[in-house]
């Protein structure tokens, strides 16, 4: 199975789509996205484009995330007396 089998299928899901649903955005019919979810075939470069536009929410969500997480890490740091610059 591709890798890209595994992330499709998880990012379809996390974006509570159905298969129907995302082969209709990404312009092909369910069958071709069942196909790329059970690695028989894996989208061409024009639909992984595509792909990466429809699930670009759940990559900002993550960026957030991580931007608050650090953010947080620093005002701890800072609170604790420790350098948040300093090599670990």
């Amino acid at each position: 199975m591709h890798p890209t089998s595994k992330q499709i299928r998880r990012w379809r899901i996390r974006l509570g789509m159905t298969q129907d649903q995302l082969a209709r955005r990404v312009g092909v019919l369910q069958p071709v996205v069942s196909c790329w979810e059970s690695g028989e075939r894996v989208p061409s470069y024009a639909r992984s484009l595509e792909l990466l536009q429809t699930a670009a929410p759940l990559v900002e969500e993550a960026r957030a995330m991580l931007t608050r997480e650090l953010a947080h890490m620093a005002r701890v740091a800072r609170a604790d007396g420790r350098d948040t610059n300093a090599d670990a």
